[in-house]
């Protein structure tokens, strides 16, 4: 890496161009100029993505949909960075370099963090270049001691006499005195604008009035004045005017200025060397110098400010870039264009992920322009979906709804009921979700968006205690899907997930959405691809299908590891990850995965999920310390799941609390107390059973009654359990369950009972999954999908712990007598494995956790 860090107008984007425009065979050059737009993790990553698309590179993974997956700093944005360097890696030049320029204007923490990482995983043929006015805020010191950053700062960019010499032959045909240069010196310090400022001055008097204290910014605007003054009328005005655009064409100042000679002026004032750089000197487009666009815009402030709002009118006007009519549309205050533009493309920068640039929009826009406007509404509802604020979801989606459908906005009406209808669920406003989903399905609704809404019909119906009615939703959104499973599939699938699973017919369910997304072609991994892998996944496991369900979860794992993670298939992901860990006997495994699980829920920013998953979810970690007869354990949880029920809880609470007071009771010997809890658990069963989430607690009471030494009502309170398993096909249930107490009450059926049949048939499910588990011909276990789980290399771990002894790539390489761009690779592919964003934090992972 190389950094360039001075003062304004040093000379930093003319070296940079110069280092862009030099021509030296096998090399290639990309060059990005940041703006304030790139000061957030996913635009500067979007921005990063397309500066490298010129270059000829082979993308495992769509560039595009790896950006589309990133919503901020964290396993999707190191996915995207692992794309961007495993292409880097392809590219047939024997060098390329990549120059960011205006780095200074990237503060985020969170992105100078992601380009951190990034120059952690750079292989060793790409040679990075910034460019800025601070120095950044990255681990400079580490890359100083390592040898891997050369810097250059002020002073190698400042003129001196010969220079100064130099400069003016070359650019006024003669060299001034000895004199003049070395008070130009003494008055600028070397600084390079200033020099240019002072030499093209013809003021004498003007070198005798400043003083050498002069700040440079005033000693910019002083002398631009000056500069300003010696151009022709027509010219200066034509130069004050454009500096309303951040790149000047012939065609866009044409448009501002109402010249037919647009191109005759770039080329004068480009003749005169006035502060522009040339991006593309194809058309030609050209950038003033920051400095100098400023202080032309001041000079503009001067004028009449109808005169500036007409040329911002006319920029926008002729603006093809929407990004930038939209700014030019608001300068100009014109409310209503600029709002049509934001309403217009605003859906399309929200899967870009640009967030943060719509909110601020908005927020110039006037208060009476953005309460009567729906598709503002609709908008600032898909900012605060994006974060799962959803108070904020609530508070706008409703009058965008309202406000659409007046205005025959069927698709945008129905986007904002979905949102709405799902947050009224996420918040624990039941009955109102349930309200308006029956009555959006009142409507004529198109297929896609039918599929959803029966979908939400599943989620109401769930969360309401209408059990029976969940899987004939299901199969009505499958049918649905069916029709064009390449459109409705991407739609349908980050809204569904685990947890109706093990309820009747949603198993069944599950393997047809499954089926339906595997028949669409799939040219290349997208996210939402492992929404039905880890769905048959559940499926498999319900089934008892152990290799099945390893299988799933390593196809989902690997979709997974393309990009980062899945926000919306993690949780699913992690959840059935615990069973089965649980479910193989692997207790201690998965107690530390799902303790990880509710760490990272407890520190969600989404404050409803939170609130509504924290006590469900706290009731499977219950569970497999329930299946591993934990019982100091599972009293811990028990104690911690207590109380009454909470706002936004949905009631299937009340069940599992109870369901694991009486387990952990049990455990303890304290029968009576077990029986009481549990048959309270049975009856909230009943009505709110969830077998993703709780065990079913009439398999705990018949434990109870075995505890009493009455085996014939223990068989009889397990048998409609049995019952309902053989009809659903689900024998997975049992294996959720403590198999010393399932293997006895299976043992209880009398021989010649009509189940008795179905009873062994049970048994040898279960003995072949438990076989598989021990079996030395059994699958291996599947890999854990948390990044930092995934087993490391044994040359990994040699550079890994080399790392941790503070070596640096060079002293490391000679050590492992392996090139440097190996150590990069091996370095890249260990900061993603254990989802670090620098060798620092894996180097300490390391040292805590040692192998």
């Amino acid at each position: 890496m190389t950094l360039i860090c001075a003062p304004a107008g040093s000379g930093k984007t003319t070296l940079m161009a110069q280092l862009a425009a030099a021509d030296v065979p096998g090399e290639q050059v990309v060059w990005v100029a940041l703006d304030d737009h790139d000061n957030n993790p996913a635009r500067l990553l979007a921005t990063l993505v397309q500066s490298v698309l010129p270059l000829d590179m082979a993308w495992e993974i769509d560039p595009h949909a790896l950006v589309a997956n990133v919503t901020g700093r964290g396993p999707e944005a190191r996915a995207l960075l692992a794309g961007i360097v495993n292409a880097l890696c392809t590219v047939p030049a024997q060098r390329v370099i990549w120059l960011l320029d205006d780095l200074h204007r990237i503060v985020d923490a969170d992105a100078v963090g992601m380009l951190d990482s990034l120059i952690e995983r750079l292989p060793e043929h790409v040679a990075l270049v910034l460019g800025s006015r601070t120095e950044p805020a990255l681990p400079l010191a580490r890359l100083r001691a390592h040898g891997e950053l050369g810097e250059i700062d002020a002073s190698p960019l400042r003129f001196d006499e010969g220079t100064v010499m130099t400069l003016a032959q070359h650019r006024w045909g003669s060299a001034p005195t000895l004199d003049v240069v070395r008070d130009t010196l003494a008055r600028t310090g070397g600084w390079a604008v200033g020099v240019n400022l002072l030499l093209s001055s013809s003021t004498g008097t003007l070198r005798t009035a400043l003083q050498r204290e002069t700040p440079p910014r005033a000693l910019f605007d002083f002398l631009a004045q000056e500069v300003l003054d010696e151009l022709p009328p027509d010219l200066c005005d034509f130069a004050v005017d454009c500096a309303v655009l951040p790149e000047l064409d012939p065609a866009r100042c044409q448009a501002v200025t109402q010249r037919s000679d647009s191109r005759d002026a770039l080329d004068a004032l480009l003749r005169r060397h006035l502060f522009l750089s040339v991006v593309d000197d194809s058309q030609p487009v050209l950038r003033f110098h920051d400095l100098f666009r400023d202080f032309l815009l001041a000079q503009l402030a001067r004028k009449p400010a109808a005169h500036a709002r007409q040329l911002h009118e006319r920029a926008a006007a002729a603006e093809t870039l929407p990004e930038r009519a939209i700014g030019h549309w608001l300068d100009a205050g014109r409310w209503s264009e600029a709002t049509d533009l934001i309403a217009r493309h605003g859906l399309r920068l929200a899967n870009e992920g640009a967030y943060a640039a719509l909110e601020r929009w908005i927020e110039r826009l006037p208060a009476d322009v953005v309460t009567t406007d729906p598709r503002l509404a609709l908008l600032r509802t898909e900012c605060a979906w994006s974060r799962w604020d959803w108070e904020q979801v609530r508070l706008h989606a409703a009058p965008a709804a309202q406000g659409l459908a007046q205005l025959g906005d069927m698709p945008g009406m129905l986007r904002a009921q979905l949102l709405l209808a799902a947050t009224l669920g996420a918040l624990g406003h039941l009955q109102e979700r349930a309200e308006l989903t029956e009555r959006i399905m009142q409507l004529d609704l198109p297929a896609s968006d039918a599929a959803q809404f029966h979908l939400q019909r599943a989620w109401s119906d769930f969360s309401l205690g209408e059990i029976g009615q969940v899987a004939q939703h299901l199969a009505c959104m499958n049918a649905l899907v069916a029709q064009d499973p390449a459109q409705y599939a991407p739609q349908v699938a980050p809204t569904i997930n685990c947890h109706f699973g093990g309820l009747p017919g949603v198993t069944e369910a599950y393997l047809q959405f499954a089926e339906l997304c595997d028949s669409v072609p799939k040219p290349a991994a997208m996210p939402w691809h492992s929404t039905p892998v880890v769905l048959g996944a559940w499926a498999a496991l319900w089934q008892a299908r152990r290799a099945g369900a390893t299988q799933a979860l390593r196809r989902a794992e690997q979709i997974q590891h393309h990009f980062g993670k899945v926000r919306y298939v993690l949780l699913d992901a992690t959840h059935l990850q615990g069973l089965l860990l649980a479910a193989t006997g692997e207790f201690d495994a998965s107690r530390q995965m799902l303790e990880a699980l509710l760490a990272d829920l407890a520190s969600s920013d989404a404050d409803g999920l939170r609130r509504v998953w924290q006590r469900p979810y706290r009731s499977v970690l219950s569970r497999t310390l329930w299946m591993a007869q934990d019982g100091p354990g599972l009293a811990a949880q028990a104690a911690r799941l207590e109380g009454p029920l909470r706002p936004c809880e949905w009631p299937l609470t009340l069940g599992l609390v109870d369901s694991v007071r009486g387990q952990a009771a049990l455990l303890a010997g304290t029968l009576d107390v077990a029986q009481q809890a549990l048959e309270s658990a049975v009856a909230h069963h009943a009505r709110y059973p969830a077998p993703a989430f709780y065990a079913d607690p009439r398999v705990a009471l018949a434990g109870v009654h075995l505890r009493r030494l009455d085996p014939a009502r223990a068989w009889a309170t397990m048998l409609p359990v049995l019952l309902e398993i053989v009809h659903d096909g689900t024998p997975g249930r049992l294996l959720l369950e403590p198999a010393p107490l399932v293997d006895s009450l299976l043992a209880l059926c009398p021989a010649g009972a009509p189940m008795a049949k179905q009873a062994v048939e049970l048994q040898r499910t279960l003995a072949g999954w438990r076989g598989a588990a021990t079996s030395t011909n059994a699958l291996p276990e599947p890999v854990p999908l948390s990044p930092a789980a995934l087993a490391l290399t044994e040359r990994e771990r040699e550079v890994l712990d080399l790392v941790a002894q503070g070596l640096p790539n060079k002293v490391l390489a000679r050590q492992l007598s392996l090139s440097a761009h190996t150590v990069k690779r091996h370095i890249a592919n260990i900061l993603d494995k254990l989802n670090c964003d620098n060798r620092g934090q894996a180097a300490a992972l390391w040292r805590r956790g040692g192998e």
